[in-house]
């Protein structure tokens, strides 16, 4: 059987196994690929039962237990495909179905869900390296059973503490799959998350280059949701700026990405990083000017001393930098005339990505690009396809409606 790891837009994850159901029987006979699953509604906390089945192997190392666990979901959820497809007709070598396999909590009772916790926590504090990795790839499983159980108990401050140890452990692999497994415990465990970011930030002066990007993608994953314009770091982000900005040109595409958003969470500190920024946009790597375009639009950068590069940026490039470039202009605090004349433009163009981008950008900068409202109403008058759009924004621009409205 294969495994693959899918993951909706709300970051939830869970491990699938896609199974062809056939006429004659259980066989596997696709290809396990990764696919964008449509966000589903949070699942109900789980019912547990009063005890384990039979054939628990309670006794048994936890990567056994992790096994036996992945079979009897897989026993459990084709038992019920077979319920549901009972009576259907199967033309023989078609497929009846897909199965969908996930950690299903109501396998276990809570105390065995309970003392597995713990197992996995002593393990990881164990001298043995090999146990350190086991207890902690179990965690990822325990991980997977509190979120979709609602079972944040599974993660208590023990488990989570020893996960922090284990961030500056001799091992590289020990290491990084601890770090890894930070952002991941945070969408599950509550309270602060201060210890992990501090944790994170340890890391980044380790000398193992692995580490240090593992580190950053802890913090960004910490941080992820922080209100924009907010420090999400406190205390710590002096620090953040300081080691986090080399690795905003590691030779890693991702971790290039990951700092640029880690430094944009600094809040007030971030103000002092615009000469980065512009280095980033003047540069010639893309996902380096994309980072900061999500900097701007989802973090809160003030875009107006990047104005400039913004609106060269806005007449070149690919298409979807072009587009990326022109709604970043629209989060400036104040507006050149300039700017505002560009964005005037290019919301009459036929690019239909563009135009459209630069409409909601002149609506974003409101009173300051009114010298574009007289041109918008014109240019809608002429255009019927893009006259909604036109005088939305024009409305908007002159306080006649707001963002919220729709066209």
């Amino acid at each position: 059987m294969e495994y693959a790891w899918i993951a909706n837009r709300d970051r939830k994850e869970s491990m699938v196994i896609w199974l062809s159901i056939l006429a004659s029987g259980l066989a596997c006979t696709q290809p396990v690929q990764a696919v964008n699953e449509p966000t589903a509604p949070d699942p109900p906390r789980a019912v547990l039962p009063a005890n384990a089945p039979d054939g628990y192997p309670k006794a048994a190392s936890l990567p056994e237990i992790n096994k036996w666990l992945w079979e009897e979901y897989s026993r459990r959820a084709t038992a019920e495909h077979n319920r549901a497809i009972a009576g259907r007709v199967v033309a023989p070598g078609s497929c009846g179905g897909c199965i969908s396999v996930m950690v299903t909590p109501s396998v276990l009772p809570m105390n065995e869900w309970l003392a597995l916790s713990e197992r996995a926590t002593n393990a990881m504090l164990a001298e043995d390296f090999k146990a350190r990795l086991e207890g902690l790839n179990f965690v990822m499983h325990l991980q997977q059973a509190a979120m979709i159980g609602d079972l944040p108990q599974l993660l208590n401050a023990k488990l989570r503490s020893a996960v922090i140890k284990l961030t500056s452990d001799p091992d590289g692999e020990v290491r990084r799959l601890a770090l890894g497994l930070q952002g991941q415990l945070r969408e599950v465990a509550s309270g602060s998350n201060l210890a992990e970011i501090a944790a994170a930030v340890d890391a980044l002066l380790n000398p193992d280059v692995a580490t240090r990007r593992a580190a950053v993608r802890a913090l960004s994953d910490l941080t992820l949701g922080a209100k924009p314009e907010t420090n999400a770091f406190g205390d710590l982000a002096p620090r953040i700026v300081e080691r986090v900005l080399p690795l905003a040109s590691d030779a890693d595409r991702m971790t290039r990405l990951q700092s640029i958003a880690v430094l944009a969470r600094t809040g007030e500190h971030a103000a002092s990083l615009m000469p980065q920024f512009r280095q980033w946009l003047a540069g010639d790597d893309r996902l380096s000017r994309r980072a900061v375009y999500r900097a701007v639009e989802s973090l809160g950068i003030d875009a107006a001393p990047l104005a400039p590069q913004l609106v060269e940026l806005s007449n070149d490039g690919s298409y979807d930098d072009r587009a990326a470039a022109i709604r970043a202009i629209g989060y400036s605090r104040t507006c050149s005339d300039k700017a505002v004349a560009a964005l005037t433009e290019i919301a009459q163009e036929s690019d239909a990505m563009a135009s459209s981008s630069a409409r909601l950008s002149l609506a974003r900068l409101g009173p300051n690009a009114a010298t574009a409202a007289p041109a918008l109403r014109a240019f809608a008058q002429s255009h019927p396809d893009a006259a909604k759009e036109c005088v939305w924004a024009a409305d908007v621009i002159e306080g006649k409606r707001s963002l919220q409205d729709p066209p």
